[in-house]
Order: structure tokens, then sequence, then C-alpha cells
């Protein structure tokens, strides 16, 4: 198997990444295998890696879209209760 290392992709991912506890210096060390079959590439696995790659993608965007709305929720009943308490409607 051979291995790509140090891609700009990837530094350009990373230099958008919300994530602070992974950034660029950690993705530089990283070594990314790719797929080889008859020393050429294995395009088919290789293909399986991103599809996998992109459901996983769509299954966090969804979390992210979640968490907007629990937050936005959240906010929603804080103003309510917030309105409730200063009217003197709480007891």
């Amino acid at each position: 198997m051979k291995f790509i290392k140090n891609t700009t992709a990837l530094d350009n991912i990373l230099k958008n990444s919300v994530h602070s506890h992974f950034g660029i210096k950690e993705a530089k060390n990283l070594l990314i295998p790719i797929p080889y079959k008859d020393g050429k590439p294995d395009l088919q696995k290789q293909k399986e890696i991103a599809k996998y790659l992109e459901n996983l993608h769509n299954k966090i965007k969804r979390l992210e879209n979640l968490q907007e709305k629990q937050l936005n929720l959240f906010k929603e009943l804080k103003e309510s209760i917030l309105n409730k308490a200063f009217k003197g409607e709480l007891v």
C-alpha cells in the first residue's frame, strides 16, 4: 500500500476546520493510505472509500442541522421563560 502525505487539498480543508483539537500541524503528520492492486491504483476500493466518506459527511451535516435546531429551540425557551419571569407569570 502506498501513502500520500501533506496534500494541498487537505491543508485547505483543515484551514477551514471548526475542530480546534485537530489542526494543520496534526494533519501534516498523517499518512493516508492509497489502495493499490496489481501495482495500480485500486479505483474500485477508492470509490468505496469515497462513498463511505460521503455518507459520513452527510450524517455529520444532518447532525449539525439537528444541533442548530436544538440550539434555536433552547434560545426560544430561554426568551419565553425570561419574558414570563419579567411579567411575574412564573410562580
